[in-house]
């Protein structure tokens, strides 16, 4: 009974199949935003690695482990919501991978939002604020394109309107420092109760072979310029 002492409310298990029999279904419609913010060459075209620089393909970069980025937050923010799920406004976004078909370099992974109370804990939290993403490596703009799924109370999963992304500069700059960048956004309509404004997330972490990486002394260059 209610008023017993022993009373609780009822508690919803969420457990992920780990059949090999999973079907893919959302990576075909997935599209990316450009990468704005990534590194750049003097022409502006994006400098992004490609797969085959990076240590053991996607699979390498997901699965058996889990990756926290700290997300930043951009100036539309100040026009529009930016909380993914409401509540607390998190920092940190944890991506930890679930399977991965090397083959197909596609990978259904869970996204988390640790509260701040926790500092770097990787803890996942609840499911109001854990989303279920497929994704999938994008040759043509050598980026990682992916598509969130919210989870409900009740554990079914059908709004899957959050788009994902995810890249590693091939050219550091002192403007441009962060190995790992990516983006999450909405995909709903701006006026939409649920929608809010795109986040930026960013790391120091870079699964691969570091002689791979390129830094340029790009302000040297303008130093140059203006004492001349």
């Amino acid at each position: 009974m209610e008023n017993d002492y022993n009373y609780f409310e009822l508690i919803v298990i969420v457990g992920l199949s780990q059949s090999p029999n999973y079907q893919y279904q959302l990576v075909d419609n997935i599209s990316c935003f450009s990468g704005e913010r990534g590194g750049r060459d003097k022409n502006n075209i994006n400098i992004n690695l490609s797969l085959g620089k990076l240590d053991n393909g996607v699979s390498f970069i997901f699965s058996g482990r889990t990756s926290v980025y700290e997300l930043e937050y951009w100036s539309d923010c100040g026009s529009v919501n930016c909380n993914p799920f409401g509540g607390y406004l998190p920092n940190w976004i944890a991506f930890r991978g679930l399977r991965c078909d090397q083959h197909s370099r596609k990978v259904q992974m869970s996204m988390g939002f640790p509260n701040p109370s926790t500092g770097m804990e990787i803890e996942f939290p609840g499911p109001n604020a854990t989303l279920i993403a497929e994704g999938a490596w994008d040759e043509k703009d050598n980026q990682f394109c992916g598509v969130a799924c919210r989870i409900f109370a009740n554990a079914s999963i059908e709004d899957c309107s959050i788009g994902l992304s995810l890249r590693f500069s091939a050219v550091l700059s002192l403007r441009n420092w962060r190995s790992t960048v990516g983006e999450i956004w909405s995909k709903k309509d701006v006026n939409d109760s649920e929608y809010f404004g795109r986040i930026g997330f960013q790391s120091w972490e870079r699964p691969f072979d570091p002689y791979n990486l390129r830094y340029e002394y790009t302000e040297i260059e303008e130093l140059r310029i203006l004492v001349h």
